[in-house]
């Protein structure tokens, strides 16, 4: 398996290179997710990024906030993200936006 289908091993790479490559009190929110369309499964990792939300057409369009699972990019060396698996349904809503819209 890639490290680009494993949303935590990703953003650790991604972590140590903007560490080396940039210059202190530069970060970066990221949220990584690898959707399986076949099966509807999605991998994902937050790294501080908003919140994503998941609306799901089973259960009466209930809402579910998709936490972060890790600090923000550049700050520190040595973290690590944890991976998360959500189950879409046909009909479910998958909510991402950009810090723009709460600013």
């Amino acid at each position: 398996m890639s490290s680009w289908t494993q949303p935590e091993l990703a953003l650790g790479a991604t972590n140590r290179r903007i560490l080396e490559d940039t210059s202190a009190g530069l970060f970066v929110t990221v949220f990584y997710g690898v959707l399986d369309s076949s099966s509807g499964e999605l991998t994902d990792s937050n790294a501080g990024h908003n919140p994503p939300y998941l609306m799901s057409a089973r259960d009466g369009n209930t809402v579910q906030e998709l936490d972060r699972t890790g600090v923000p990019l550049g700050i520190l060396d040595g973290v690590a993200w944890e991976q998360r698996i959500v189950q879409l349904e046909p009909g479910d809503v998958l909510l991402l936006y950009t810090d723009g819209i709460t600013e």
